[in-house]
């Protein structure tokens, strides 16, 4: 495999021969369990390095039949997925973006959100920086910045006639291109004072809560969770409640990951103006109020008929017969009922409005 930048036409002129037998090109290496580009990126690594983790997080999910602590699901991540995740990032997790505000959309964070959401059950449209936050986890940027501190201070600790030793002084001659060097220059401004790693990780879990307070201020749907989660750490509740029905239900109630109007309502297209919902009520009590006169109506007309058919109709002061005060009550029970609807249907249609 050549290392080369893309190129219109990758076909290599070099031939290369092991005696008699010429070796083929390849775009592609798996060395020490990364893949190789022949381009010098690590973007199949690490879209590799995803799946893996990914698999082997289900594969952990389907395998266990009951319900666990998050706790324990915490330490599953970090003991298990992460180390997955970040093989080899000492080398690929330079080359990638510092800022943490295009972090977010790298493949390990993706990943790494994904498997968050799953841990909370919640939905894809939740918000990523709530559910890190409810977790008390902080961007996966940070330990793969804490590998890389560690493994150039084992660099500069090595024997300086080591490969790794003048690899290194090779690339701190030219610190503009060498990435590793930059970021050094970016956790540690002062080369002569020793800062230890865990100082560096703290100070940068420091600015991933300046910049998550800042993010969430500027999103409306995080407005309920600003009011109940103030610190960022693991919700007291998670370890709390250990009916897993009624934490599903409270996790997805403080991430707005609901489905009630209040949090459906704000993703509707179309929504009626306020006087057509006005007319819709007008309407609708006009026409239960009419039914109501209908029946009133009918029902009187009905109590006529059925005295004037009566033989003792001569003198309406007498009592009338058995069936005509049974028919009477039937008639009453049925102007109850259709007046006890129409009221239902007209709360009902004020409460939708």
């Amino acid at each position: 495999m050549i290392f080369q930048n893309r190129s219109r036409c990758r076909e290599n002129k070099s031939i290369f021969r092991a005696g008699n037998q010429v070796l083929q090109h390849t775009h592609e290496y798996t060395y020490l369990g990364l893949k190789l580009s022949s381009t010098g990126n690590f973007n199949l690594a690490v879209n590799e390095l995803k799946a893996k983790a990914m698999r082997v997080f289900y594969m952990i999910k389907n395998t266990i039949r009951h319900e666990i602590p998050i706790q324990t699901w915490l330490k599953i991540l970090q003991a298990i997925i992460e180390p997955i995740a970040l093989y080899g990032s000492e080398i690929w997790g330079p080359l990638k973006t510092q800022d943490f505000s295009k972090w977010k959309k790298e493949a390990i964070e993706t990943l790494h959100t994904q498997i968050c959401k799953s841990i909370l059950k919640v939905n894809r449209a939740t918000p990523n920086n709530s559910c890190r936050a409810e977790l008390g986890q902080h961007p996966l940027l940070i330990n793969i910045q804490k590998r890389a501190v560690k493994f150039y201070q084992h660099l500069k600790r090595s024997d300086p006639s080591s490969y790794q030793a003048e690899a290194l002084r090779c690339q701190e001659q030219n610190r503009p291109r060498s990435t590793l060097s930059q970021l050094m220059l970016k956790l540690q401004p002062d080369q002569h004072s020793t800062i230890w790693p865990n100082q560096i990780i703290q100070l940068q879990k420091l600015n991933d809560i300046t910049y998550w307070k800042d993010a969430t201020k500027s999103q409306k749907k995080m407005e309920l969770y600003l009011n109940l989660k103030r610190d960022y750490k693991p919700a007291e509740y998670l370890s709390c409640v250990k009916e897993h029905k009624v934490r599903k239900t409270l996790t997805r109630y403080r991430l707005s990951a609901h489905c009630l109007a209040v949090e459906r309502g704000r993703h509707r297209q179309r929504w009626q103006p306020r006087e057509r919902d006005c007319v819709c009520v007008c309407v609708c009590v006009c026409v239960c109020v009419c039914v109501c006169v209908c029946v009133c109506v009918c029902v009187c007309e009905r109590e006529r008929e059925r005295v004037s058919e009566c033989p003792l109709s001569g003198c309406r002061e007498r009592t009338a017969p058995a069936e005509v005060a049974a028919e009477r009550e039937r008639l009453c029970v049925c102007v109850c009922v259709c007046v006890c609807v129409c009221v239902c249907v007209c709360v009902c249609v004020c409460v939708c409005v």
